[in-house]
């Protein structure tokens, strides 16, 4: 009997869901009717063109059997495929550097239902193409071609035979990394330079031997993270790794690398490319004395501690809101790049200040970078934090001018202190108080003696001021332009 796709319209909630049957006109009891013989569920639009089509290829040739009716490739709708193409430039990469070879030589389990290297391979693949734990990965792999491409049972593959074989792996991580570095691959193709990096990340539940109680770069705190410090070459593959307790401090992994890194001679010329965070004024001079070129970054209170001064007070007194243009930033001595949001100032090499360590040769080389968007974001910023300070000042001297008992010139004045501490204000601010006496209803009462306070901006921030007064007491200094000047980035 003919058989036709049936569709039916349910509402719940105001949303209209759309569900299929396969059905098939019968007769029962002289009436026709319609019986189910498939609930497809629901499918989209391009979903049920492919039963439709097929259907309709039935009936055109109504004398040929189902089984031997031809379908068109055209009306052939794949509706599931195994994961593929991704996962063969992970295997080309693997073949190119010979993992397998290595991995069976130095990793050996005595298994025969599946080699330690290709469960290595099976955890790479995971990584690359979809993160996810190793208890996970024994869900996700028959949903791709890996079980095909190595020839395993999927059901190999199970927690036990992943924690053994990574087991082993841990034992040869000095062979591996050597391997890596010497590896021809390598030789045939010059690396230019080297790059050092440390994140971190933590376990749930127990952790790990080296987990410890710290913060994370979310800047969540961790009962058990761990740090993770990692080098790679200009193509971005591993060369070196290490796992370190989660309180250790990024500045103090530089050195301990630094020793590694001058084992390996392939390695020992190239320039480093690191961030903030592992430098330091002493691991500078240490790169510096082992004359190792390097490139990295720093904060603009680093500068000043290398002798690096750069005047750019006329850009600090432009109004707020307004954006320096090019000619602004020419007179100040900055230079266009290449983008049009940064510029620079090309100090050359510079020399440290008397009383620093003396350099043998040539010194470090400084080039502060100047964003004028950062620039325009941050005073911004600052105004708006201004605002919210001198608001609260006000609110503290409406407190103090209804006191119902005197104030201590101490208490108020640590009031205003640890506002200002809060939003690490402390060096922009001067806080000035000046004694009143509050009047009070009954006149019998001893007249309440009380220290509106005066929070007023330093002279260093070089910033034009005006004093408001309110009901003859001080009330807090507003700025007629906030923000304490640039903030560059200095590689």
């Amino acid at each position: 009997m003919p058989l036709r796709l049936r569709a039916s319209t349910n509402r719940r909630k105001g949303t209209a869901y759309r569900y299929f049957q396969l059905v098939r006109a019968v007769r029962v009891n002289g009436c026709p009717t319609h019986e189910v013989v498939a609930h497809l569920g629901r499918l989209e639009d391009a979903e049920a063109n492919a039963p439709r089509r097929g259907l309709a290829t039935l009936k055109s040739a109504p004398e040929v059997p189902p089984e031997e009716a031809l379908v068109q490739l055209r009306d052939v709708l794949g509706l599931g495929a195994l994961r593929y193409l991704d996962l063969m430039v992970v295997r080309a990469m693997w073949k190119e550097w010979g993992l397998t070879e290595f991995f069976e030589k130095e990793v050996s389990t005595g298994e025969r239902e599946m080699s330690p290297a290709d469960v290595l391979f099976v955890l790479v693949a995971n990584r690359c193409v979809a993160p996810c734990s190793k208890l996970r990965v024994t869900e996700w792999v028959p949903n791709t071609c890996l079980p095909q491409l190595l020839r395993f049972d999927p059901n190999q593959l199970n927690n036990t035979r992943i924690h053994r074989v990574l087991d082993r792996l841990e034992g040869i991580e000095p062979k591996l990394s050597r391997f890596l570095i010497e590896h021809p691959t390598r030789r045939r193709k010059v690396d230019s330079v080297l790059f050092l990096d440390i994140t971190n990340t933590w376990f749930e539940g127990h952790g790990g031997t080296l987990g410890q109680r710290s913060k994370t770069k979310d800047g969540a705190i961790r009962r058990y993270v761990v740090q993770l410090a990692l080098s790679v070459d200009a193509r971005g593959l591993p060369l070196q790794w290490e796992v370190l307790p989660g309180k250790t401090a990024e500045v103090n992994v530089l050195p301990d690398w630094l020793k590694s890194l001058d084992k390996h001679e392939i390695l020992r010329e190239l320039p480093l490319v690191f961030d903030r965070g592992l430098s330091s004024e002493e691991n500078l001079f240490r790169l510096i004395d082992k004359k190792r070129r390097f490139v990295t970054c720093a904060r603009d209170t680093k500068m000043e501690s290398l002798g690096v001064a750069v005047d750019l007070g006329k850009l600090a007194r432009l109004p707020v809101g307004t954006t320096p243009d090019r000619k602004a930033l020419e007179e100040a001595g900055l230079k266009p790049t290449d983008d049009e949001d940064i510029y620079h100032i090309d100090q050359g090499v510079m020399r440290p200040p008397l009383g620093m360590k003396t350099l043998e040769k040539d010194g470090l080389r400084v080039v502060p970078y100047f964003r004028p968007s950062l620039f325009l974001r941050n005073r911004d910023s600052l105004d708006r934090l201004c605002l919210n300070i001198e608001g609260k000042v006000v609110a503290i001297n409406d407190e103090l001018r209804n006191a119902k008992r005197s104030r201590t010139e101490k208490s108020v004045h640590s009031k205003v202190q640890s506002l200002l501490t809060h939003f690490k204000l402390m060096d922009e601010y001067s806080v000035r108080l000046e004694p009143i006496e509050v009047k009070t209803q009954s006149t019998s009462r001893t007249p309440v003696r009380s220290f509106p306070s005066s929070s007023r901006p330093r002279g260093r921030t070089k910033l034009e001021e005006t004093q408001r007064w309110l009901d003859g007491v001080i009330g807090p200094s507003r700025r007629q332009t906030s923000g304490t000047g640039p903030h560059p980035a200095v590689p």
